[in-house]
């Protein structure tokens, strides 16, 4: 029995110098650092995406009552046109602001219910006839379409901000242009049509304090 209680206490002994002298397992990973992956590979955690603000964006959004021949023309070559009340960070930019351009070189198609525009813009002067605050959108492809029974939709594609001047100097950035519309003949109109056109605008204005 002596024996026994002799071994065994060496036997503890023996088992707790070895934890002591054991190396401790490495912590855990500090968030933000390389963690494993369920494939085996590793990958870090991700970053917090950037607001509007710290990416020098702000929000723009706005719509225009376009006319059909624009109502305030900014330039000889424009068509469609007028009033737009829009909001940069939520900051009206006035009620002297107005778009005026056109879709550029245009076909149709289907018997003329399906149309589409290439190398087209439209310029926004928001201190309007003065306009020495402006900046353009720039619309390489549009697509407008519709029938006698039904309102005409269209739709802009990649379009980009440029040309800024005055305040929006430098400006760039990414907006949708689209919305309803509708036109009828008219002998009148120096382009044989005349309509009315609710454009909105969405996207962001960049570049500017």
């Amino acid at each position: 029995m002596k024996r026994i209680v002799i071994l065994t206490t060496g036997f503890v002994l023996t088992v707790v110098v070895a934890a002591l002298l054991w190396p401790a397992p490495p912590a855990q990973a500090q968030a933000g650092r390389t963690r494993p992956h369920r494939s085996g590979t590793a990958v870090r955690a991700a970053k917090p995406m950037q607001t509007l603000a710290e990416s020098g964006c702000k929000p723009l959004v706005a719509l225009v009552h376009g006319v059909l021949p624009t109502s305030k023309p900014l330039a000889d070559t424009d068509t469609w046109g007028g009033p737009i009340f829009a909001t940069l960070a939520g900051e009206f930019l006035g009620m002297n602001a107005v778009m005026s351009g056109n879709d550029g070189e245009e076909a149709w198609y289907e018997e003329g219910n399906v149309g589409v525009g290439k190398g087209g813009a439209y310029k926004i002067c928001t201190d309007y006839p003065t306009c020495a605050n402006t900046f353009t959108l720039d619309v390489p492809f549009a697509v407008f379409h519709g029938t006698a029974d039904a309102l005409m939709t269209y739709s802009a594609y990649n379009v980009t901000i440029v040309n800024g001047t005055g305040k929006f100097a430098g400006a760039s950035g990414n907006v949708t242009l689209q919305g309803p519309a509708t036109a009828w003949l008219d002998e009148a109109s120096p382009f044989g049509a005349s309509g009315r056109w609710n454009g909105a605008i969405s996207g962001q204005l960049c570049g500017v304090k």
